[in-house]
């Protein structure tokens, strides 16, 4: 069976999360790992100043004083023996700023193209 990472940047507890997970379960071992709280205006930043804590909670999933990225770093080399087959960001949060930052680059595109 595949083994995927869940993670997102509107933090552990959050339902999307949970629904996603659930809805994947019988088709892949899964591993949640996610910051602790909403982390949305930090998910590439990554904790450099001091040591992170990875904690298991009761529902399986791990939770991580850290930022987004810090979660799929942690989760990609510290919560399998074997890394993930693929990483699923389970945030409408970044679904939104992929479409964001596809439409700013287009709009660029075409303004460099009118000068």
């Amino acid at each position: 069976m595949r083994r995927l990472l869940l993670s997102n940047d509107d933090g552990v507890y959050a339902p999307g999360l949970r629904a996603l997970h659930d809805a994947l379960l019988a088709h892949a071992n899964i591993r949640v790992v996610a910051p602790d709280r909403d982390r949305s205006g930090a998910s590439n930043s990554l904790t450099l100043s001091r040591p992170l804590s990875l904690t298991p909670l009761d529902n399986g999933f791990y939770s991580v004083d850290g930022t987004p990225a810090d979660c799929v770093y942690l989760g990609v080399h510290g919560v399998w023996d074997e890394k993930p087959d693929l990483v699923i960001p389970a945030s409408i949060t970044a679904v939104i700023w992929a479409m964001t930052c596809s439409i700013q680059a287009l709009s660029r595109r075409r303004w460099r193209g009118v000068i």
